[in-house]
């Protein structure tokens, strides 16, 4: 009777074991780690609200964005020294930020960059609270930009 019972668990044990996969074929799981530059930048991240990304990344991303909007939120005079082609400028210090920012479709995607990423993170956290859910930030902001040799535009 021990001897059946102790076939018994070992059976039970063995057949709970996961399977040995074969080297050459890799493991699938059913949720990707990874998701393509182009299902992020068109909002397929939603729910991680806010990403932060280098200037290659963020370059990629808005690239290959549809439904975008692209803001530099640096003082008008910091704007005009130049920005990045397309952004349009909401200084997140100013006193009609949180105003201009109710006035925004939450279904578009945000770029956000300022001078040197503090700024940008601050005002990627304010359009979070107000409830907006697609937010790429350029982690080193336009001086990172600048310093990769990424373009930039003049008035």
């Amino acid at each position: 009777m021990k001897y059946n019972i102790f076939i018994f668990l070992l059976c039970a044990l063995y057949s709970c074991k996961e399977p040995v996969q074969n080297k050459s074929q890799p493991h699938k799981d059913p949720v990707p780690d990874t998701i393509s530059v182009k299902d992020q930048a068109n909002g397929a991240m939603q729910g991680f609200t806010i990403v932060n990304m280098n200037e290659v990344e963020f370059e990629t991303t808005l690239a290959q964005a549809t439904n975008r909007v692209l803001i530099d939120v640096r003082s008008d005079e910091e704007y005009k020294e130049g920005f990045i082609a397309g952004a349009i400028n909401i200084d997140v210090d100013g006193d009609l930020f949180d105003t201009y920012i109710k006035t925004l479709d939450k279904n578009k995607v945000y770029f956000v960059y300022c001078a040197g990423g503090s700024r940008s993170r601050v005002a990627c956290n304010k359009l979070k609270s107000a409830g907006f859910t697609n937010l790429f930030n350029l982690d080193n902001g336009i001086e990172g930009w600048k310093d990769v040799g990424k373009p930039i535009v003049y008035p």
